[in-house]
């Protein structure tokens, strides 16, 4: 089951929450098991499927706050998963066709059959990608034109996440210097094409997220004594700072304008 809040208050990066129990209403099935929620505008979507433990993950989406949950996808066998949506466009991963694209109103198209967990925002559709026998990043405009490699080092990258509205930025989590000093998170400037690293401090660094000039991950330098954090970067100053280093763990930041958002575990 799915809440969404409204009447909360909150401070800039780190936010203290308020929530108005009155203003929360329920978005998805509640006898159902569903995860990973992202809304664009008053477009959510989500995966579900009948129990936390069995059947197969389909993707949903529907349009507050009136609109009924709707299913994009309903294949008795395979799995459809880790959807995002940026406006009318709900990208997802098929476990056997591989990266596909829904308008809604529209159709669904195959957008890349050797990917996997796709992001979206505005034109810009990108996914982690097999092709080359590793995990790379790849990106294609709905607009038009061929796929094309974002980058392709003979490491692994994985969990991208991008932001094509300010600075046409796209951020991964990076193994090339897993041997060293663990994962890493770098970036491209798709106006540029210039490739460059964000965070490579000690321990692994995970699950990045971008809005603009501010990248922001989950981050395990303190591991060894503490937990996960939150840490940020902010592109246009070349600035590091904390976020959340309680001795819990924050998990999976998301971020957008000058709010971030975080799991506690």
């Amino acid at each position: 089951m799915f809440l969404i809040t409204t009447g909360i208050v909150c401070q800039p990066v780190l936010a203290e929450l308020y929530v108005d129990p009155n203003n929360e209403f329920i978005v998805a099935d509640p006898s159902t098991y569903e995860r990973s929620p992202k809304i664009s505008g008053s477009n959510v979507t989500w995966n579900s499927r009948p129990s936390p433990s069995s059947g197969k993950l389909d993707v949903y989406y529907r349009i507050l706050p009136d609109g009924l949950a709707t299913n994009i996808t309903n294949d008795p066998i395979h799995d459809q998963y880790y959807s995002d949506v940026f406006s009318n466009t709900i990208v997802y991963d098929d476990s056997i066709q591989g990266v596909m694209a829904y308008t809604i109103g529209g159709g669904t198209s195959i957008v890349s059959g050797s990917g996997g967990l796709p992001r979206v925002s505005w034109d810009l559709i990108v996914w982690e990608d097999n092709r080359n026998g590793n995990n790379d990043i790849y990106g294609k405009y709905l607009s038009g034109g061929s796929d094309f490699p974002i980058c392709v080092n003979p490491a692994s990258q994985r969990m991208v996440a991008v932001s094509y509205d300010v600075n046409n930025i796209v951020v991964w989590r990076d193994g090339r210097n897993s041997g060293s000093t663990g994962e890493d998170i770098y970036g491209k400037n798709l106006d540029t094409g210039q490739e460059f690293p964000i965070c490579t401090s000690l321990g692994d660094q995970d699950y990045p997220d971008v809005w603009g000039n501010i990248v922001v991950w989950q981050d395990g330098r303190d591991l060894t004594t503490t937990s996960w954090d939150i840490y940020g970067y902010d592109l246009e100053t070349q600035t590091e700072f904390p976020i959340a280093t309680s001795d819990s763990s924050e998990l999976g930041p998301a971020v957008c304008g000058n709010y971030v958002i975080w799991n506690v575990d």
